[in-house]
């Protein structure tokens, strides 16, 4: 999947999308309810655009984001080559090419829209802020102060901290006292519901969701419920629907509309038939008990959800039982040389020689040593020897089925997950994740295309590289990929977009990286990828995963 459709903002955008989908459906369960009930809705389906399901998910794990998981650390990861100086590689490369090619042009479209947004919004505050400097206050009583202006707006609540109700100059010779009593009352009722600060709210939506259809439906729904809100708390109050309704169009016969979504005013929505429902006068009918059970249940779901399901993936995490070693044995090796050996004992059983703990959390994270840092100075240093014996043959594995495993099988697999617990347990290691953007390589398909051989073997898959050669049997590109990051020393992304698996055989002249545009790159490599493969390597800035050692101890006595 594309880097970018499977960001957190894409994820963000469709989530919000779906819940604003769900809104409209629970818009229509409810649409003989009152108006201000649906407003409610649309305004949760327009918060919901400021709150990311992430940070629900994401709550219950807080407190424990920096400990060890026995559960493996994603699959797209490179390994160390610890069995020997050219071992046998499956896993893809702990590296996503950072879509340095995209975003910056999204970025810029988006802030030429927000700038947009902004500016029209500042545009329309200044028509009304100049309104409002003549303005002269009215001995009316109400809930805030009422001014006259000489401006033609119609009348409207403007300011959010310290709102007024601005009335034109002369408006009540305009209308009948009845109709200026209807309007007035409208008005209050806007202050009353704090309709100019959940506007506001919306119209920070709008700037930072411009591009989105569905937020600027939701600006109208929201305008039209809105109304509706006021019109049905009106007439409630005993306001006569003809005086009412009279008052409205007199109001949009002689002035303009507000420009402002927050600052309510009077004639918003759809003028006809908000004059047919206050003609008619009928009164929404009151939420019977099964809708506002619904209508609770839906709004509990809507903020538990995400932390029940953050908290039930959290608790999976935690109490999941992780394959172990039955025992194992840590030794400082006696002549403190590094040796990396590697090899897998029938049952599951591990075997490693002079090998560091840099060198054992590369196996059981799957990463290389460059991408882990932190931690004493030792960890690099030190050698151990390693024996270690599984709890419990796993099923189905013959002997030589685990002591001739190859990178990515379910037997090497298991032992790295009996190893982390291993660290863990001897070591008491303490790591957390992050991500750092560093020069490297994105391995593309070359001009003329792929020359690859689709693979139809049935034995399990392999990339290996001995002097002067890559083979491959059944292996996919992502493992070519880490094959040439740790010939070459810097992360490789595989960015050709090929799935499948294939059998080749890639020779080059020598096995010394040579120097090409003073990046250390193997010349012959280069070239054999374009004439033999049809691929070709191209600098990238990679985005890649790394590992930070937070505290470790040395292995515990046996």
């Amino acid at each position: 999947m594309s880097p970018l459709l499977s960001s957190p903002i894409a994820n963000h955008l469709w989530q919000s999308t779906l819940f604003g989908v769900a809104v409209w459906l629970l818009s229509l369960l409810f649409r003989r309810a009152p108006a201000h009930v649906r407003y409610r809705l649309w305004m949760a389906g327009s918060v919901k655009f400021l709150a990311p399901f992430s940070l629900f998910l994401t709550a219950a794990a807080w407190f424990d984001r920096h400990s060890v998981s026995a559960a493996p650390i994603p699959a797209a990861a490179a390994i160390q080559r610890l069995s020997a100086p050219f071992a046998p590689v499956r896993e893809v490369p702990a590296v996503v090419l950072a879509p340095s090619h995209l975003w910056p042009a999204i970025l810029a479209v988006w802030l030429a829209g927000f700038i947009f947004a902004g500016a029209r919004m500042r545009a329309r505050w200044s028509g009304v802020r100049a309104a409002m400097r003549g303005a002269i206050r009215l001995p009316i009583a109400g809930p805030v102060p009422v001014m006259a202006s000489r401006a033609r707006l119609e009348p409207g609540v403007f300011g959010l901290l310290r709102p007024v109700l601005l009335l034109p100059a002369g408006i009540e010779g305009r209308l009948t006292p009845g109709q200026f009593r209807s309007v007035l009352a409208h008005e209050f009722c806007h202050v009353r519901r704090r309709d100019n600060l959940s506007a506001a709210l919306h119209m920070a939506v709008e700037a930072i969701f411009w591009f989105h259809p569905l937020v600027w439906w939701i600006s109208a729904r929201l305008v039209e419920e809105r109304e509706r809100a006021c019109d049905e708390e009106v007439l409630r109050s005993g306001g006569d629907p003809g005086e009412y309704a009279a008052g409205i169009l007199g109001v949009c016969r002689h002035y303009l509309e507000s420009p402002l979504l927050c600052a309510p005013g009077v004639t918003g929505a759809e003028l006809r038939g908000r004059i047919e429902q206050i003609m008619r006068h009928r009164r929404a009918k009151s939420l019977s008990r099964g809708h506002r059970v619904l209508l609770s249940a839906a709004s509990v779901a809507a903020l538990a959800l995400p932390v029940l399901l953050g908290i039930i993936g959290q608790g999976k995490a935690q109490t999941g039982t992780p394959p172990r070693f039955e025992v194992a044995s840590i030794k400082p090796t006696k002549d403190g040389a590094l040796k990396y050996g590697l090899s897998f004992l029938p049952g599951g059983g591990l075997k490693m020689d002079g090998v560091t703990l840099k060198g054992l959390i590369s196996f059981a994270y799957a990463v290389t040593e460059e991408h882990i840092s932190g931690g004493p100075r030792w960890i690099g240093t030190e050698a151990y020897d390693v024996l270690a014996k599984a709890e419990k043959p796993d099923p189905g594995d013959t002997d030589t089925q685990v002591t001739t495993a190859a990178p990515g099988t379910p037997v090497w697999n298991r032992v790295r997950l009996r190893t982390q617990v291993l660290l863990k347990e001897r070591f008491q290691l303490a790591i957390h994740f992050e991500t750092s953007e560093k020069t490297g390589y994105s391995l593309v398909v070359a001009k003329g295309g792929p020359k690859l051989k689709v693979s139809t073997s049935q034995n399990p898959p392999s990339t290996m590289r001995s002097m002067g050669r890559i083979t491959a049997r059944g292996g996919s590109i992502g493992m070519l990929a880490t094959v040439l990051q740790n010939f070459l020393g810097r992360p490789v992304a595989d960015q050709t977009g090929l799935s499948g698996t294939y059998d080749y055989t890639l020779t080059y002249e020598q096995e010394t990286p040579g120097e090409i545009g003073g990046d250390t790159v193997g010349p012959s490599v280069t070239t054999a990828l374009k004439e033999q493969l049809g691929l070709a390597l191209e600098k990238a800035k990679v985005e890649v995963k790394q590992i930070v050692v937070d505290a470790a101890e040395k292995a515990s006595a046996n």
